[in-house]
């Protein structure tokens, strides 16, 4: 495939050089003529050039009415052919790039259809392995508020308000979910087996920054919520996932959550999505390089 493109792109290259130098001839062979009419001395390498030029086209087509006033005009007659032909080339480039164009189309689509089989095909493994391996969700948050007014706030204050809105989403996702729930530093961690449950506990975070963002700015705090979800297995310890939490939550942006590729494609192996996700690039997770995602809700 690679080579049909070369080959394209060559044959574009060499069309433009060919026209560039065409364009030139005319205009050599224009100037040539005026200087010739006008008697001037030119080298006898230019006039043997031209010589050649002038009997090649008398050869091909020279008309009787090209002698025009005692000046033969032969070179003109030459000069305009090879500005049509110039001209013309104008349509081979664009059925190149059509070419080119078309070629791309077909590349672009394979490589999708291709990238489809790929991922379904990892799908259908990733789910394979992952219910053969027993999987549970895990996940942590961290609410955020500064003073979004200009009337100063204790930091005592910011704390306990910042606090009481960690706690209020805690509360609001172990009641509703029924999931284990504890803090780390400033983290909360949430774990969950029932994986079945994912769309419903991130809408709850969303909705959950919507209304809280709005109940904070009433009291002049600007509010913000890390957050980030993963899987794991049933048998692994706090120990063993918090290291792969903690550097989603380094990676996480404000009011979006991170995630693995393998959260991504369990995830839409469920039938209700209400989110999709978009790449953040390549990162070092737990000692392996892994590819990280950011959830955005469905409009």
């Amino acid at each position: 495939m690679k080579l049909i493109k070369y080959i394209i792109k060559g044959t574009f290259s060499l069309l433009k050089l060919v026209q560039f130098l065409l364009f030139m001839l005319a205009g050599l062979t224009t100037i040539y003529f005026i200087l010739s009419t006008l008697q001037y001395n030119l080298p006898a390498t230019a006039n043997d050039f031209f010589r050649t030029i002038y009997e090649i086209q008398k050869s091909i087509f020279a008309p009787s009415w090209i002698h025009i006033a005692n000046v033969d005009f032969t070179l003109i007659l030459f000069a305009l052919e090879v500005i049509v032909f110039s001209f013309l080339l104008f349509f081979a480039e664009d059925f190149v790039l059509s070419l080119e164009k078309s070629f791309d189309r077909v590349q672009l689509y394979n490589h999708k259809e291709s990238e489809k089989r790929f991922n379904k095909k990892l799908s259908k493994n990733v789910k394979k392995n992952l219910k053969q391996k027993d999987i549970k969700l895990v996940g942590a948050f961290n609410i955020i508020l500064k003073n979004a007014g200009l009337v100063r706030i204790e930091n005592e204050v910011l704390e306990d308000a910042t606090l009481k809105y960690n706690l209020k989403l805690g509360k609001l996702l172990k009641q509703s979910f029924n999931i284990d729930l504890r803090k780390d530093n400033n983290m909360f961690i949430i774990s969950t087996e029932d994986f079945k449950n994912v769309d419903e506990i991130l809408d709850t975070i969303y909705k959950y920054g919507i209304n809280a963002k709005a109940d904070a700015k009433k009291n002049n705090y600007y509010l913000e919520i890390y957050s980030a979800i993963s899987i794991t297995y049933k048998k692994d310890t706090f120990a063993d996932f918090i290291p792969v939490l903690k550097k989603l939550m380094e990676l996480s942006s404000a009011n979006k959550t991170t995630t693995k590729a393998d959260f991504k494609l369990e995830y839409e192996a469920l039938s209700k999505q209400s989110f999709d996700f978009s790449s953040m690039g390549n990162y070092f997770i737990a000692d392996k390089m892994e590819e990280i995602f950011y959830t955005e809700r469905k409009q």
